[in-house]
């Protein structure tokens, strides 16, 4: 039932900070890494919205999925904060691709809960942005000037650290075009979604993302010329 699934997160989320180093070796293999697989897999059988209203009537269907999305997006939020659980091959291509999942559904195309001041889209961007502070801890996203180089787990150096990070943008940079897509067939912006606000957010996500990175913000820009590219070209008036 619903209190056991929430007392299963609970106890994931508690669990992974005490998680220093490999998550898949000894105790932790055994015990925290198949629950967190478990909770992962349990994104890909969450429904699929289409964007507006038709999104909205296809999840209306399911009426605790939003409670469900926001329990996953807790555990995500944990997982996206331990170096140990992103650190992990065998784990972190299922916590990328849950990540997706939930902002597709939580954003613009899914339309479960657009809000980004803290509804389901709102932690869904949180989420995003914990990797960075979770390999910088001692300095914070939200300070003035830029962030120092990145720290992981022991044995980690810091060109395996970045090459890390970087496939997470990556992701990240592949899954928000999608996320934040209109329907076509939206006859108008729902009350409540706040799409100055929400630019301005992603803003801030993509922006705590490139500081201090180069080849990120190299990676932000090519996606950007890429969507650029695909774009209709505009009619003489």
């Amino acid at each position: 039932g619903s209190e056991a699934f929430e007392a299963a997160a609970s106890l994931l989320e508690a669990a992974l900070p005490l998680v220093a180093s490999d998550l898949a070796a000894g105790g932790a293999g055994a015990t925290v890494a198949p629950l967190l697989a478990a909770f992962m897999e349990t994104c890909t059988r969450l429904p699929e919205g289409s964007g507006g209203a038709g999104a909205q009537a296809s999840l209306e269907q399911h009426a605790d999925v939003a409670d469900v999305v926001g329990v996953l997006l807790s555990v995500l939020h944990a997982a996206f904060s331990s170096t140990a659980a992103l650190a992990c091959d065998s784990l972190r291509p299922k916590l990328l691709a849950a990540g997706s999942r939930l902002m597709l559904l939580s954003g613009v195309r899914g339309g479960l809960e657009v809000d980004c001041e803290g509804g389901l889209l709102g932690r869904c961007f949180d989420a995003w942005e914990a990797p960075i502070a979770a390999f910088r801890p001692d300095e914070s996203c939200d300070g003035p000037g830029p962030m120092g180089p990145p720290t992981g787990p022991p044995g980690a150096g810091a060109g395996a650290v970045e090459e890390l990070l970087g496939g997470i943008f990556g992701q990240l940079l592949g899954t928000l075009p999608g996320a934040l897509a209109v329907n076509p067939g939206l006859a108008e912006i729902p009350d409540g979604w706040d799409l100055s606000r929400l630019r301005a957010r992603v803003s801030q996500l993509l922006t705590v993302w490139c500081d201090a990175s180069e080849a990120r913000t190299k990676a932000m820009l090519a996606s950007l010329q890429g969507l650029c590219a695909r774009l209709p070209p505009m009619q003489d008036p």
